[in-house]
């Protein structure tokens, strides 16, 4: 009887241990399968984020190649008048040297003196302190290159997606030509 009993529990011992390892081998085949899943995901997801960044790095490009294309000079400057970007127009008409970056700089500075005007610079800092805006604003400038020119200027304040702060878009228009032909006639 006890080896009957014996062999009844090595039987049962067996079969619980075939038991034990099919169910371990399902539990390691579901990580492997739950595994898989997790890597599958995360590869498409970083796939889908290199896709995003790549589009954003484009349209980046594109908006700075417009930018620096325009003819016109452009800058933007924070809420003390230091410029924070500028075209390549702007750097030609206010960049004395190659030597110093304009980017960073505070407006005085730049330019050989041509924006040292307490007026202008009044009302740059209103632009972006109270959200005025400057449309149309007429100055006399003597520009990095040591000519007298009467240009227009326009400014608004505007949000940019990388800061928390608001910038004035500054852009500017060189009337002298306009102005020499109206006093010639």
């Amino acid at each position: 009887e006890e080896a009957k009993l014996l062999a009844e529990r090595s039987k049962r011992a067996e079969r619980l241990r075939q038991q034990g390892r099919f169910v371990s081998f399902l539990t390691s085949a579901a990580q492997l399968v739950l595994l898989s899943l997790l890597l599958w995901i995360s590869l498409r997801y970083q796939r889908q984020r290199q896709d995003a960044e790549d589009d954003a790095s484009r349209a980046n490009a594109r908006a700075l190649a417009v930018m620096q294309s325009i003819r016109d000079p452009i800058a933007l400057l924070d809420r003390e008048k230091n410029v924070v970007m500028h075209n390549m127009a702007f750097d030609e008409l206010y960049g004395a040297d190659d030597e110093m970056e304009i980017d960073g700089q505070h407006l005085s500075k730049i330019g050989a003196g041509a924006w040292t005007n307490r007026e202008t610079l009044q009302r740059l800092r209103d632009v972006v302190s109270r959200g005025r805006e400057l449309w149309d604003f007429e100055v006399e400038q003597t520009t990095a290159d040591g000519v007298e020119r009467t240009m227009l200027l326009n400014a608004r304040r505007i949000n940019l997606p990388d800061r928390q702060d608001e910038v004035a878009l500054l852009t500017m228009i060189d009337i002298s030509s306009q102005k020499a032909s109206e006093e010639a006639i």
